[in-house]
């Protein structure tokens, strides 16, 4: 972040560019109705994918859930794309796309099963192929600019989309938020604003 680049960050979150910006649009209710007024955050990084290499060079990632990514309950990440006005991810920059199936059944999904596995397969496959999604749902790539965010849960695969046409090299950023009802945490994150 820009406002504490020449210091460690990991606990001035509250300092940062990005933090005023989020407590500034309409974000703050929203995350109160889903984290409670108490929640702590994790893992918070940028990720760089560019457009002109090939697919396994790229930066890009394959379809997973946040669940594998951390063991908190209620985890929700806030992705957002950190490119130059004007330039729009998932058309000019690759960007981020999600599933959009059956919610009841990839919540039920655990990690490393079978059934888990060949889900993410599937999804894979067929995003690879540039198929629009699959018999049980559909591939959804927002269109997204510098000052939007997507806020989604632990159990929604979503993966790297690099459109045929982009040229430029993406920057995002994302963090995963998670409620603490009793204990605030290590990282707060206060919204109680």
């Amino acid at each position: 972040d820009p406002e504490t680049a020449g210091e460690p960050n990991n606990l001035q979150l509250e300092r940062t560019a990005l933090y005023r910006a989020i407590m500034q649009g309409s974000l703050p209710p929203l995350l109160r109705e889903v984290l409670t007024d108490k929640a702590s955050w994790q893992m918070a990084r940028l990720r760089v994918v560019f457009a002109d290499r090939a697919r396994a060079e790229s930066g890009a990632l394959d379809f997973h859930q946040e669940q594998i990514v951390t063991k908190f309950p209620g985890v929700h990440n806030i992705w957002t794309t950190l490119t130059p006005p004007g330039t729009v991810a998932n058309r000019d920059t690759p960007g981020v796309q999600f599933y959009v199936g059956r919610s009841e059944a990839q919540r039920t999904l655990r990690i490393g099963t079978p059934e888990y596995e060949a889900l993410i397969d599937r999804l894979n496959r067929a995003a690879q192929a540039g198929e629009p999604g699959d018999s049980e749902g559909y591939f959804f790539r927002p269109q997204l600019s510098l000052g939007d965010a997507v806020l989604f849960d632990c159990y929604v695969p979503h993966a790297s989309y690099i459109p045929p046409a982009a040229q430029d090299t993406r920057v995002s950023f994302d963090i995963r938020l998670f409620p603490t009802p009793d204990d605030r945490g290590p990282k707060p994150f206060p919204i109680s604003q």
